[in-house]
């Protein structure tokens, strides 16, 4: 009886050592839309762990940018990941989200500062990925163990399948870090804007998943070892077809680089081209902000990146600057990281964090080394995230 009361602290002891974390993005997931409804789930994560009052993105509030800066603790100026597409003027190189086809990768070159999962890798500890930026990547000691090519199509069930399935291979080879995206509001978002029934049905979509693996982590005897981490990489706010600058028609004739989208671009060209289009853009200022590179609000963070032109141009929130395309949604993202309706949401559970336990606004950039934290790995020395600033969240 004593051998086995010993054995089975020795067993709780080694789960206690081996903490999981599993990192969920829901992509456009804005601070506010658990208020949306009834999700069990949701109520239930904020029951029995963490809730902030919303995560702050970086600047630009897009996708891949924010995506890249959850994982490594960086600015996108410092980690590489500036915009969703853009060149860099020193090479002629064109970054892209869109690949050439289904199972190319991207070049690693592009990825600079270090994910978690080669943080961990680089401690002896093995990593999965179910969809996350900048694991798609050329170069096979910058990639989680484990990896999936994105697939906008996969059904939930199977996202989650893959998630247990890792789970529960052998302790040698049992990722310690696992990553899982989903898409579903952000496409609401986009094509039906924030306040729409299809935006609350999204959520409900994924609120049901998130009750299986909840469940499903139970059901395999981690619950007390694995620490679900619930972020979103930006809001979204609604846009209209009357908030519209018509960029294309001020600067038609004019020959320059666009670097970003229709709510922030970064124009790149000779000295007369620039001066031509501040000078054309001045008093017509509506809906849109005009920066020369040296006037950048520092808390943009967007020093130091080739990739920023002379000129800036910051779209107001709601409204699209039409460089090339007309406006084609309901809702958008990649506005100023201040505005309240670009912020996301974070939800965490587990051994490491708090019980029903209430924050202020926390930043992406700190949760970097808050997962290196939970790992007991020591972070990447030249982040711009800080363990202080989110600590507080652990028990």
């Amino acid at each position: 009886m004593k051998r086995l009361l010993w054995s089975l602290l020795l067993l709780g002891s080694l789960a206690l050592a081996r903490p999981y974390i599993l990192l969920i993005s829901w992509d456009g997931f804005r601070w506010d839309y658990p208020e949306r409804g009834d999700f069990p789930a949701l109520r239930y994560m904020e029951e029995h762990g963490v809730r902030a009052e919303s995560l702050q993105p970086v600047f630009p509030s897009k996708t891949f940018p924010n995506h890249y800066s959850l994982v490594t603790g960086m600015y996108p100026a410092h980690h590489g990941i500036l915009f969703n597409r853009f060149t860099d003027p020193a090479n002629g190189k064109r970054f892209s989200t869109k690949r050439p086809h289904k199972n190319a990768l991207f070049s690693a070159d592009w990825y600079r500062g270090e994910p978690v999962w080669v943080t961990a890798r680089k401690n002896g500890l093995k990593t999965a990925s179910v969809f996350w930026v900048g694991t798609e990547v050329d170069d096979a000691g910058r990639r989680p163990d484990y990896f999936e090519f994105y697939d906008h199509y996969m059904p939930h069930d199977t996202r989650i399948a893959r998630v247990m399935a890792h789970l529960q291979r052998p302790p040698a080879e049992r990722p310690r870090f696992i990553s899982l995206y989903f898409s579903d509001t952000d496409d609401a978002g986009h094509d039906f804007g924030p306040q729409s029934v299809e935006v609350t049905r999204a959520i409900a979509r994924l609120d049901s998943s998130l009750g299986k693996i909840v469940r499903g982590i139970k059901d395999i005897g981690l619950a007390d070892s694995v620490n679900i981490i619930l972020v979103s990489d930006h809001g979204m706010t609604a846009t209209s077809p009357q908030r519209v600058v018509r960029m294309d028609s001020l600067l038609r004739g004019l020959t320059f680089t666009v670097n970003g989208s229709a709510q922030v671009a970064s124009l790149l060209g000779d000295e007369k081209t620039m001066n031509e289009i501040e000078s054309r853009l001045k008093g017509h200022e509506r809906g849109f902000r005009l920066y020369r590179r040296e006037d950048i609000p520092p808390y943009f963070h967007l020093e130091g990146h080739g990739a920023v032109g002379p000129l800036l141009l910051v779209a107001d929130p709601g409204w699209y600057m039409q460089l090339k395309f007309p406006p084609h949604s309901r809702g958008a993202h990649g506005y100023d990281n201040r505005f309240l309706d670009m912020h996301g949401i974070f939800l965490a559970m587990g051994p490491a964090f708090k019980e029903n336990y209430r924050s202020g606004m926390l930043r992406n950039i700190d949760l970097y080394p808050l997962m290196c934290r939970i790992l007991n790995i020591k972070p990447y020395s030249g982040i711009d995230g800080d363990l202080v600033k989110i600590m507080h969240v652990l028990r």
